[in-house]
């Protein structure tokens, strides 16, 4: 069925008191969107920022009356840009599956559910769009893979801390580690990680799934510990996490650091160069990836 649906514009410290005003009306779905190509990026535990400059949609039944509202609306200075569409209903999920091209990894290739790699008997990850982020098309993932697929040695014990979708602890279970640990803060990074591993027919005894606290009591400073720690977190979440990401890494184990702009790298550098040696930075447009070998 089609719906119509509200659009406009605010500040961010007044878009809770929308959205609230919104559903009190009766709308079924709200969206906040980026009002003025403001980049945020993955946020801490517990944020939720906003853009300065927040554009509001809310979807509401065709048959609804909204002359009130929008009258309402269109009256108040706190709001710009102010339409209402009618947009006719689609299954989201597949206009996405049918855009979404094949991702190509050096052995790797990562599909949506419903392709199959070009190559045949190339070694091929699934993965869907979901709650969580990493489908491999955004630079900071597609770093990780890409040493994933040129370094990764078979046989060895993986940590991909701040899972999100899991598609770095999968891709490395594909490309032959015997074991990957996957933490996220995000529940819905768990779950995201945990179908995706479903249905790539990897098992709960290749892969370990939960919360930093579940990790601490179930890993963290256990023997063996893990040959591999690959993290596609901020800059200052990197900072805070050294303690537990280098006590995590056995002796010349790796560490793969992503998500860092090159503006924030130096910062990251001279943190981690006192426990472990830089091996190589490599950059992509304006993001970096790191990689060290933890020192003796």
């Amino acid at each position: 069925m089609p719906w119509q649906e509200l659009v406009f514009e605010t500040q961010d410290t007044d878009a809770e008191d929308y959205s609230e005003r919104l559903t009190e009306a009766g709308a079924l779905a709200i969206t906040l969107a980026d009002g003025q190509n403001q980049a945020i990026y993955e946020p801490k535990p517990n944020e939720t920022p906003l853009w300065s400059l927040v554009r509001l949609s809310a979807l509401f039944e065709v048959d609804q009356d909204l002359t009130d509202l929008h009258n309402s609306l269109a009256a108040e200075s706190l709001i710009h840009g102010l339409k209402l569409n009618y947009i006719e209903d689609q299954d989201w999920q597949n206009i996405w599956l049918k855009d979404f091209k094949p991702l190509h990894f050096g052995r790797l290739w990562i599909c949506a559910s419903h392709q199959e790699p070009p190559e045949q008997n190339a070694i091929c990850l699934k993965i869907d769009p979901g709650l969580a982020f990493g489908t491999g098309a955004e630079i900071t993932t597609s770093l990780c893979l890409q040493w994933l697929d040129q370094s990764l040695t078979a046989g060895i014990r993986l940590l991909d801390y701040g899972c999100g979708s899991g598609i770095l602890a999968l891709a490395a279970l594909k490309l032959g580690a015997s074991f990957a640990c996957a933490v996220d803060y995000d529940p819905q990074a768990i779950m995201s990680t945990r179908l995706n591993a479903e249905k790539n027919n990897i098992s709960s005894q290749q892969l370990w799934l939960g919360s930093p606290e579940n990790f601490k009591i179930e890993h963290f400073k256990q023997k063996p510990l893990f040959d591999v720690v690959i993290a596609n977190i901020v800059a200052d979440t990197l900072i805070e996490l050294l303690p537990i990401l280098n006590q995590s890494l056995a002796i010349n184990g790796y560490l793969v650091l992503s998500g860092i702009l090159a503006s924030q790298a130096q910062r990251v550098m001279d943190c981690y160069e006192t426990v472990a040696d830089l091996l190589e930075s490599t950059s992509q447009g304006e993001w970096l990836r790191l990689v060290y070998r933890r020192k003796g």
